[in-house]
């Protein structure tokens, strides 16, 4: 007998499935500033030269929180690495 595999399928609603895998958790500048500890103005600059990337959605100007954590983790590094090739003056 051939069995029908379409109702082994189980489809579950939107309510079970988890939502933070669909799409990214967008945040705004102002949870991006409370987030790092700086102005909003910061978070404009930043964005400005390139550390930060937003995205335009209508109106609204939105980070990726992962891209925010990711830029973070980055000048960290950049930074110990440039503090390890100055070296101290005698």
């Amino acid at each position: 007998m051939k069995q029908n595999k379409a109702k082994d399928l189980t489809v579950k609603p939107m309510t079970e499935v988890d939502k933070d895998n669909l799409l990214p958790k967008m945040i705004t500048r102002k949870e991006v500033a409370e987030y790092l500890k700086v102005s909003i103005q910061s978070v404009i600059n930043y964005t400005n030269r390139g550390i930060l990337i937003s995205y335009k959605i209508g109106r609204r100007v939105l980070y990726n929180e992962l891209d925010v954590i990711a830029a973070i983790q980055k000048c960290a590094v950049d930074r110990y690495h440039n503090e390890k090739l100055i070296k101290p003056s005698k």
